[in-house]
């Protein structure tokens, strides 16, 4: 069906570049788990440990897992529907959430789950936290952090990046419905 307001050329163009940036950067959809991946994505655990050195896709297939629920489906087991709430925590700020967790959930996040397509109009970089298109959230948060700032209303899921000290992960853990 015609686009309203572009012509032909421009809808082609416009889809070949849509094209062009999911072959170069592929996101969630284009996803294809390694072996020990699937182990931890087929696991139906409550708590799931991926163990693993660096490099082993630890991040990437936790990051993965956090859009799926985000999205409310998983292809390995059964999750609550969107709108979910979930949170991310790792060692610190600088090095963590700005150099890893961002970077990797900008690569990985469909367009479709974002407001209006748009990175800029879902993360609020005053809360640290991403509101999706269906309204789904997710909180990103640190070690560094006092341990009330993990307090609050319930969360589907927490998603710990690197080992957590016991007490953030105890106030965590009480946060899951």
């Amino acid at each position: 069906a015609p686009v309203p307001g572009i012509s032909k050329l421009e809808a082609f163009g416009l889809l070949a570049e849509k094209l062009k940036k999911q072959s170069t950067e592929p996101n969630v959809l284009a996803y294809v788990p390694h072996t020990k991946q699937v182990l931890f994505h087929k696991s139906l655990a409550k708590c799931k440990l991926y163990i693993g050195g660096n490099r082993s896709g630890k991040t990437h297939g936790g990051i993965v897992e956090d859009i799926w629920r985000l999205q409310g489906i998983h292809p390995y087991r059964e999750v609550p529907p969107a709108p979910t709430r979930g949170r991310i925590v790792c060692v610190d700020f600088a090095q963590g959430i700005n150099q890893i967790i961002i970077p990797k959930l900008k690569q990985l996040m469909p367009a479709s789950l974002l407001i209006d397509g748009s990175w800029e109009k879902s993360y609020h970089k005053d809360s640290k936290v991403l509101t999706c298109s269906n309204g789904s959230t997710l909180e990103l948060m640190t070690y560094e952090q006092k341990i009330e700032s993990f307090a609050g209303t319930s969360r589907h899921w927490v998603h710990y990046d690197e080992e957590p000290p016991k007490a953030i992960f105890n106030e965590c853990q009480a946060r899951l419905v």
